[in-house]
């Protein structure tokens, strides 16, 4: 199992060892609940935790926000660090049987089939938050998407299948091999 810990700074991240164990019993119990969900990316960017910190992260405004329509749960019991056993079970269990979940007052937690997956929904969702951060400080009417137009976008991002997040991240990674040869180090 891996453990994806994005930062928006340039220095490496290291989490609390109980914070990994978070992680993993968060990726666990979505395997053993059979969602075959094992690999996990956790942001803290100000991008995520401006919508978490609101009562409806997302308003479906924007394309990028629909690629997670129907995906996401929001956990309103904010604990603190994530240091208490069984907190990663209490998320997982918060989530049940969708992939994103805004964690109030901390961040946004993605799980997927593999990184490529965690992180093309992390990706779409860095694109939406400040998009919809942006609607909203003009204290405009929304635009809002209906839901039965909502559901088309996502059921054919969805359609992509798994293969989709994979060859994503890996053109990311070209890019980066040929921008920053030392990226990895």
């Amino acid at each position: 199992m891996n453990v994806a810990l994005p930062t928006s700074s340039s220095r490496p991240h290291r989490p609390f060892r109980r914070d990994e164990e978070c992680n993993r019993q968060v990726a666990a119990r979505q395997v053993r609940d059979g969602l075959r969900l094992a690999e996990i990316a956790l942001s803290h960017r100000q991008a995520f935790s401006a919508p978490a910190d609101i009562a409806t992260p997302l308003s479906w405004t924007s394309q990028a926000s629909l690629k997670s329509f129907g995906r996401i749960a929001v956990d309103d019991e904010y604990n603190g660090l994530a240091l208490a056993p069984g907190e990663g079970d209490r998320i997982a269990s918060i989530m049940g049987n969708v992939s994103i979940a805004f964690l109030r007052n901390h961040g946004v937690i993605v799980v997927g089939a593999s990184i490529g997956e965690a992180w093309d929904d992390l990706y779409y969702l860095e694109r939406a938050c400040p998009s919809e951060y942006m609607a909203r400080c003009t204290q405009g009417r929304l635009s809002r998407v209906a839901e039965e137009t909502a559901t088309r976008p996502s059921k054919q991002w969805s359609s992509f299948g798994p293969v989709a997040g994979r060859l994503h991240l890996a053109s990311i990674k070209r890019h980066l091999d040929r921008l920053a040869v030392d990226y990895a180090a």
